[in-house]
């Protein structure tokens, strides 16, 4: 084998693990009709009637909104809605210890505002960093 066809197996996005390449070959094995969109994770399924966008993407990426044909549903504030609904005082307190949906949604509202808490340091750090870069430029 020429070493320019060596090369070209061996980058093959289709060969590479690509959720995206390995949804496109999947779906052309069924004889389904797709088109992926260059230097994106998206492609089109053509049904014949319409066309179907589907971004492809890791469970981690897709957990915030959730996109189907009736619309999206919007995690944060589901999360954030029932969080306010969580009883305070001792109702609270019974509740937190049943589990109740709103008192774990306030739970989990607390760990995120605790990574935000995380997430300004790091920022900062970062910004001391990129001005301490730009000192030491040369101009």
């Amino acid at each position: 084998m020429s070493k320019f066809l060596s090369l070209c197996e061996q980058f093959d996005p289709a060969s590479a693990g690509d959720p995206k390449w390995e949804l496109i070959d999947f779906l052309k094995s069924k004889g389904i009709n797709v088109s992926p969109v260059n230097n994106t994770d998206m492609l089109y399924i053509d049904t014949g009637s319409n066309t179907i966008p589907i971004t492809v993407g890791s469970n981690e990426e897709q957990a915030e909104s959730i996109s189907a044909d009736y619309g999206d549903y919007d995690v944060n504030s589901e999360v954030e809605g029932q969080a306010n609904k969580a009883a305070k005082g001792m109702k609270g307190l019974a509740g937190r210890m049943v589990g109740t949906t709103p008192q774990r949604a306030k739970q989990a509202l607390a760990k995120r505002q605790n990574v935000a808490k995380k997430a300004v340091d790091v920022y900062n750090k970062k910004t001391n960093k990129l001005e301490q870069d730009l000192r030491n430029a040369p101009i």
